[in-house]
């Protein structure tokens, strides 16, 4: 049987990554693919330079690319947020792969936390995925709180993304998470315990 090493984990906006990925840190290096592409749009001149172009200089700052501007141009716009993928993809997935690989030529386990794993077809890199999700009403609300943006434009980004059920047909685990972070906790928990009897 191939050893799990490798391990992705994704869900919609608000599903809750952030958390099990700060709690599973416990157990795994976890790497955040988010933080690399920040770093990219901080350094990466040819990246910063693309975005300048595609979508205007004033999306680009003395720190590089302003994230917060570009995304509400492509999070409304499903064409530019198609373009902004085209641009950034193939850096993202240069230094994706190079990771996975020396993860699984470690042999350690580790996790990699990908947003859009599925919407890029990263599962097909990694030895097993982790899948967490809740309502769509839970998620706006969750925006709502976290972002203060309104109702429209919390539903226009969960409408860019992969629909749930879609999702849980690709993974290899599903952890709902409506409740409180204990219960999160709780159900990590019963993952990591079946993961390594392998049966999870």
């Amino acid at each position: 049987m191939h050893p799990v090493v490798a391990i992705g984990l994704t869900g919609g906006i608000s599903s809750g990554k952030s958390l099990a990925g700060a709690y599973l840190s416990r157990y795994f290096p976890v790497l955040d693919s988010d933080h690399l592409v920040h770093e990219l749009y901080r350094q990466d001149q040819e990246l910063i330079e693309a975005i300048a172009y595609a979508f205007g200089k004033d999306c680009v700052g003395t720190d590089g690319v302003m994230r917060k501007k570009l995304r509400d141009i492509v999070f409304k716009d499903s064409e530019k947020l198609e373009v902004l993928n085209q641009i950034v993809r193939p850096r993202t997935s240069q230094v994706l792969i190079t990771k996975i690989r020396a993860c699984k030529s470690s042999g350690q386990a580790q996790i990699f936390m990908i947003p859009l794993l599925f919407e890029n077809e990263w599962q097909k890199e990694l030895d097993h995925v982790l899948l967490l999700g809740c309502s769509v009403n839970t998620q706006i609300q969750r925006i709502l709180k976290r972002d203060g943006t309104d109702t429209e434009d919390a539903k226009s980004v969960i409408a860019s993304q992969m629909p749930l059920e879609q999702k849980k047909k690709l993974c290899n685990y599903y952890i709902e998470n409506e409740a409180d972070p204990l219960d999160l906790y709780r159900s990590l928990e019963v993952w990591r315990q079946r993961l390594f009897l392998g049966s999870a």
